[in-house]
């Protein structure tokens, strides 16, 4: 997870294929707010102040934050966030890195990498009838009702699966623009993709839960810590 880079004499310790993260109740604050929202990139302060809610300005703040802190972590202090087509944000100038975000109910997450990655966390949610037989596929539907008896159990496992599913859609770089439904898991989270737009990849997926959050991170890499470093 971590490399060494030579800089002259100095060596700097590269925090690589870790996931940052922030709970976002730290920021109820209005001081604590301000003084994050202050140390933000002018781009990460417009999109806070184009969000009305507060409980989402909160979390569009603890995004950036995680950033912040994952690139501080492998010396960055200065960076320009650009947007790909697709809407995938990514370092300007800097191909040697990659970051992916993520939030869902009071935490927020960046996952950085020296590779594509994509990270999805999601608080356990009910899934009706309609969403089931839209995103997920026959085998994954008796998998899961095979493997579970309540109903609070299946939409937990349905939740564990859309994660999955929206983890790969942003590993590349898609998101919902890419069909769900294309993307195949086993209860051994095995995947495979089955779209000719987006070839097959080995993908690894990495899996954690917290409370009723769910977290999955989407790499190539082997190694991927999937343990938060919380703020």
């Amino acid at each position: 997870m971590a490399a060494l880079e030579e800089s002259g004499a100095a060596f700097l310790v590269k925090l690589m294929n870790e996931i940052f993260g922030v709970d976002i109740r730290i920021l109820d604050d209005k001081e604590a707010f301000d003084s994050w929202y202050q140390k933000m990139p002018e781009y990460r302060k417009k999109k806070i102040d184009g969000i009305k809610p507060i409980n989402d300005k909160k979390l569009s703040l603890g995004a950036g934050i995680a950033l912040h802190r994952a690139l501080l972590a492998n010396g960055i202090k200065e960076y320009e966030v650009g947007i790909a087509e697709h809407g995938k944000p990514y370092i300007l100038g800097r191909e040697d890195i990659f970051f992916n975000l993520s939030h869902s109910g009071n935490i927020a997450v960046c996952a950085i990498s020296d590779s594509e990655v994509g990270v999805d966390i999601e608080k356990k949610r009910n899934f009706s009838e309609g969403l089931i037989k839209k995103v997920f596929d026959d085998r994954e539907i008796q998998d899961v009702e095979r493997s579970t008896e309540t109903i609070d159990d299946r939409n937990e496992r349905y939740t564990a699966l859309w994660t999955i599913k929206e983890s790969v859609m942003k590993y590349y770089g898609i998101g919902i623009a890419m069909d769900p439904a294309c993307i195949h898991v086993d209860l051994g989270k095995k995947i495979s993709v089955d779209c000719q737009a987006f070839p097959e990849e080995n993908l690894n997926i990495f899996f954690n839960n917290y409370d009723e959050i769910m977290l999955t991170i989407c790499s190539k890499n082997n190694n991927f810590n999937k343990v938060i470093n919380f703020l």
